[in-house]
């Protein structure tokens, strides 16, 4: 069983002024933002803008050079946010000689949950009838697709999906969509350069530029049916070294 979270009246998320360095490389400059229980929040930009960094800070998986972050008042990668907070981010490395259920059924262990929670998330996503293949036997649709079940899986509250509709079919890509429109019950974040798709689920969008440092996208205030798009963050110009292909 899960530890019973401790009461918690704030946002899901707080991030303030958050820079990354790799090196001399600056790859995220002073991002600050703040999400409500329950809202979906985009991340816009061009390759390169730090959305997959700012991800991967946010989940733990990557430690920000400076700034002060906040996952329902812990830091990143606290105990006591393991099974609230699922991740499925652009650079996720799969065991590829397991078999899906296995790996799947694996981390509902680690989680408290049972094997059962792992097919559930597997068939809310129409992956199930893959649980007996190889990770190397999957299109980069299909493992796109395992990555967001297992993200899901258990109900978190707070969902980090970096481009989830990259590679994945309309029918997929609209199950997804529904998952973020779940009345509120959880907040999420997300990267996309599907513009149509982030204007569909997002209560709010920045965009990260990487046209120079301290450069921001112009506010545009939209209609209240439509998202409201600001401007947080900017990158250094890009250095002569090709961008990593996973820093979205």
């Amino acid at each position: 069983m899960r530890p019973s979270p401790s009461p918690y009246d704030g946002p899901a998320v707080r991030a303030t002024r958050v820079l990354k360095r790799f090196g001399r490389k600056v790859a995220l400059r002073e991002l600050t933002l703040e999400v409500r229980r329950g809202a979906v929040l985009g991340l816009t930009g061009a390759n390169g803008s730090g959305k997959s960094t700012a991800l991967s800070i946010l989940a733990g998986h990557v430690r920000a050079t400076q700034g002060h972050i906040e996952i329902f008042g812990r830091p990143p990668a606290h105990k006591s946010l393991v099974g609230r907070v699922g991740a499925s981010l652009d650079d996720a490395a799969f065991p590829e000689d397991e078999c899906v259920g296995d790996y799947m059924r694996y981390l509902a262990l680690l989680q408290g949950l049972s094997g059962r929670a792992a097919d559930m998330a597997l068939e809310r996503l129409g992956a199930l009838r893959w649980r007996s293949l190889r990770f190397r036997e999957l299109s980069r649709g299909m493992r796109r697709t395992v990555g967001i079940a297992q993200a899901c899986m258990g109900e978190p509250q707070l969902l980090l999906l970096d481009e989830p509709t990259d590679g994945l079919d309309e029918a997929t890509i609209e199950v997804v969509r529904d998952l973020l429109r779940r009345d509120g019950r959880a907040s999420a974040i997300l990267s996309s350069h599907d513009v149509d798709f982030t204007t569909s689920v997002c209560d709010e969008v920045i965009c990260l530029s990487i046209e120079g440092a301290g450069q921001q996208v112009v506010v545009r205030e939209t209609d209240e049916d439509a998202p409201r798009v600001r401007s947080s963050a900017a990158v250094s110009p890009p250095a002569r070294v090709a961008p990593s292909a996973s820093d979205g």
